[in-house]
């Protein structure tokens, strides 16, 4: 019985997962996106290496995340889109009423 609620909270929080991640449309930051901001195309800050730096760590550091004043964007990483490939295959077979939505959605991924 343990193992079955083990199972049913595990596959909970696999699906609220996916729900984000869909939600989400598969785009994230990531953690060294600091130059992809519109800042860093002055001429000051593109050709200083110090700066560059210093804005990448702590832009990656900070507890709260600025990545909206600086004007980045989410981008799409293929590495996420891989991994939902393989988690969307897990759904399927873990659960069966909905194995061809995680299909239709694994598709839509290898698409991307």
């Amino acid at each position: 019985m343990i193992s079955s609620d083990l199972g049913r909270d595990q596959l909970g929080a696999a699906l609220r997962t996916e729900s984000y991640v869909f939600a989400q449309g598969f785009r994230g930051y990531d953690p060294y996106d600091a130059l992809l901001s519109p800042i860093f195309k002055l001429p000051l800050l593109r050709s200083s290496k110090i700066l560059r730096l210093a804005a990448q760590q702590t832009l990656r550091r900070l507890p709260v995340n600025l990545r909206p004043l600086f004007g980045i964007r989410r981008g799409l990483n293929p590495v996420t889109l891989g991994l939902a490939v393989a988690a969307y295959a897990y759904l399927a077979i873990a659960d069966l009423e909905n194995a061809q939505l995680y299909r239709s959605r694994a598709h839509f991924c290898i698409e991307e």
